[in-house]
């Protein structure tokens, strides 16, 4: 199995929290629209962001959404990619806070 796929290098945003409009001013958001989403069954939205050898993870924020907006694209990769429990989801409207503590969690 590849390392870079292990659990460990993707956090969540539950579905509930990415799918309601967000209320707080302040806050930057990142919009997305009409996507297929990878979502862990009890965990929520998959955001690919690798832990390096350090502890740290690779970019700030969430990371790298594993979404598309091509249908045959995210069902040709999902299956294969994930080495934990997902499905593939159709969402209208997302939005991922652009700051993220995984301490909040």
């Amino acid at each position: 199995m590849n390392i870079w796929l292990e659990e460990k290098h993707y956090l969540f945003l539950p579905v509930a929290e990415a799918t309601t409009a967000p209320v707080d001013p302040l806050r930057e958001y990142k919009f997305y629209a009409c996507r297929w989403w990878v979502a862990h069954p009890d965990k929520g939205l998959a955001f690919h962001n690798i832990v390096s050898h350090r502890g740290r993870r690779q970019v700030a924020g969430l990371g790298a959404p594993q979404c598309n907006a091509d249908e045959r694209v995210a069902r040709k990769v999902w299956p294969a990619a994930y080495p934990w429990p997902s499905e593939l989801v159709f969402l209208e409207q997302v939005w991922v806070p652009a700051a993220y503590d995984e301490e909040e969690d």
